[in-house]
């Protein structure tokens, strides 16, 4: 019998081999399946079909559904059977899979581009104790600006027109990070009402006492997407208003890409049909 092996057929290192090859295909096996929990169950992208593939169809099947704890109640389930959401108002440019999208309607809201945003949780996002993680500094008495900083309450808020879109009543911030993010401005007639300005889009010049918007017009404030709940505001909400403000950084100048030589802000887009900014 020859040495390393058990029998003078076995071969302890050819053994191993074969162990070595069965766990290896089995680790591809349970990856590829732990894989389809994220992007599954899959949609087909050609225009006019909407129907899921069936679980049947993809090899391997789909890992079985796993549920977690969130830390301040609930669960969330993955694979997530629900429906995949797009933007809603957009059309594909072209007929196959792929297509870039087009704007139906006003490119800021419809969600394209960089102004685009994630279907986040329609819920405020909490510290760990439980609270808001936004809040006004009106709903924190102990709070209240770095007096090294300029204070924007009271300030006029202008657009990137140099026209005035509101005046600055309130501030925004975030009590973890403990910094302003956004700013509450109360629009003028005939708009009146309040909306909120992300922190990172705003210059401030307190010799004018102005606070300076370089990614909309004036006339565009009135079109911010506002939270539902005063006081608060969620995490879906947050993107929407992050999204406005992005896509008017980049159609709202009239340098930008996508915009026709010498057009304004206002007018409509070159390259997206129909889009009015």
């Amino acid at each position: 019998m020859l040495r390393g092996s058990l029998t003078g057929y076995v071969d302890i290192a050819q053994v191993t081999l074969y162990v070595f090859w069965a766990f290896f295909a089995g680790l591809i096996f349970y990856l590829q399946r732990e894989s389809h929990r994220e992007g599954y169950p899959l949609v087909s992208a050609v225009p006019g079909k909407t129907g899921d593939i069936s679980e049947s169809d993809v090899v391997p099947p789909t890992a079985p559904v796993k549920r977690f704890k969130l830390f301040h109640g609930g669960y969330t389930y993955t694979p997530d059977t629900s429906p995949p959401r797009g933007p809603e108002g957009a059309i594909p440019a072209a007929l196959f899979p792929g297509a870039p999208l087009d704007a139906t309607g006003d490119a800021l809201i419809d969600g394209l581009g960089p102004a685009s945003y994630a279907f986040r949780a329609d819920q405020p996002d909490l510290t760990i104790e439980g609270h808001p993680r936004y809040m006004p500094l009106r709903s924190a008495p102990g709070y209240n600006v770095d007096g090294r900083l300029p204070n924007p309450i009271g300030m006029h808020v202008v657009g990137v027109d140099g026209v005035r879109a509101g005046t600055c009543i309130d501030v925004w911030f975030d009590i973890v990070e403990n910094e302003v993010v956004f700013l509450e401005v109360a629009l003028p007639e005939p708009f009146a009402g309040r909306v909120l300005v992300p922190q990172g889009f705003v210059r401030y010049r307190p010799k004018t006492n102005t606070a300076s918007v370089r990614a909309l017009a004036a006339e565009r404030f009135a079109g911010i997407p506002q939270p539902r709940m005063d006081g608060r505001i969620t995490r879906l909400e947050e993107d929407k208003i992050l999204g406005y403000f992005g896509g008017g950084a980049f159609y709202g100048l009239p340098r930008r890409p996508g915009r026709a030589p010498g057009s304004l802000p206002g007018t409509a887009l070159g390259s997206a049909p129909g889009a009015v900014l």
